[in-house]
């Protein structure tokens, strides 16, 4: 039983840390992106609003965005 043993342990705490790193890189990762996504688009908008950039540069940049 020493190596099967050995063996089981091994499998079950790599896949204890395995779903842990998976889990936390899906969350963190989710959140991350559609966050910036959506605060560029804000700020965009707002530098529109306020008349800094053009509509033509804003739709421009909003296309950039958006890929």
């Amino acid at each position: 039983m020493g190596f099967f043993g050995i063996g089981m342990m091994v499998l079950v705490w790599g896949s204890i840390i395995l779903l842990s790193v998976l889990a936390v890189r899906y969350f963190v990762g989710s959140n991350r992106g559609e966050t910036s996504k959506t605060a560029a688009l804000d700020i965009l908008r707002e530098r529109l609003a306020k008349g800094e950039i053009e509509p033509e540069e804003f739709d421009l940049r909003r296309k950039s965005l958006e890929y």
